[in-house]
């Protein structure tokens, strides 16, 4: 789903993901009745964009 659309940092942390998306549902609480892991791939991609 989120293949070719997230594009970790190779120096990126377990806790600044987790953090990317806790900021993320703090911030759009309307959305929290979707998935999480739509939600979470949502987080990640607007966080690490691939570069076109």
């Amino acid at each position: 789903m989120w293949a070719g659309k997230i594009c970790y940092p190779s120096n990126v942390t377990t806790q600044q993901v987790r953090d990317i998306v806790c900021d993320y549902l703090a911030n759009h609480p309307e959305t929290r009745h979707q998935p999480a892991q739509y939600l979470s791939g949502i987080a990640l991609a607007e966080a690490f964009p691939c570069e076109k």
